[in-house]
């Protein structure tokens, strides 16, 4: 698909999965279970929903009498750049459901193959991805996340921080000065845990 710098790659699962995935309810159920309060994105939710809320906290600042600042953190190729090991280890910390766990691994893992213009490539293996547009990518990527992210929201008490999927903007409304403190920091931690 076109985009803005360059294309966008989309994933064509087997019918088989995407059945699988319309009618499975236990990684709904643990996505219900285990959705925090920075996790932006879920049923019913929209990135303008949380862009909106993002601006009107930072214009309620600015009434009363405060500053505000925003760092805009946006994952470059985040799907494709998911290490698998660190998946599975931070999903059974919280309890996802392993048989999906196993199917989800089996079927992000397996050879894929790059179309173009009815023309098909070798397949290709791989070792460090999940498949951006499948009805469990979004659950993966909440469990291996949410360690992280606990661990930051709690070291930046001040900060907003929030997620949608791969986007994750910290917010900060304070004097101008500890907004410039509170963005630092944060950011800095941000990118040490996402290195």
């Amino acid at each position: 698909l076109g985009k803005t710098n360059g294309t966008r790659t989309i994933c064509q699962t087997p019918m088989l999965w995407r059945l699988h995935g319309k009618g499975s309810t236990q990684v709904k159920q643990w996505e219900e279970e285990h959705r925090e309060s920075y996790d932006t994105a879920g049923r019913g939710s929209s990135a303008l929903t949380a862009a909106l809320i993002r601006n009107l906290l930072s214009e309620i600042a600015v009434i009363l009498g405060m500053h505000a600042g925003t760092l805009f953190n946006d994952f470059e190729n985040f799907f494709d750049k998911l290490n698998i090991e660190k998946l599975i280890a931070n999903a059974i910390v919280f309890n996802f459901p392993l048989g999906k766990l196993a199917l989800c691994i089996a079927q992000h893992t397996a050879p894929r193959v790059i179309q173009s213009i009815g023309a098909c490539s070798e397949p290709i293996e791989i070792f460090n991805s999940i498949l951006a547009g499948c009805t469990f990518s979004i659950a993966l990527t909440r469990a291996y996340l949410m360690a992280e992210f606990k661990q930051l929201i709690i070291n930046n008490p001040d900060a907003k921080i929030s997620t949608f999927v791969d986007d994750a903007p910290i917010l900060a409304t304070a004097n101008k000065y500890d907004v410039f403190q509170i963005l630092v920091q944060a950011g800095f931690e941000f990118k040490d845990i996402t290195s």
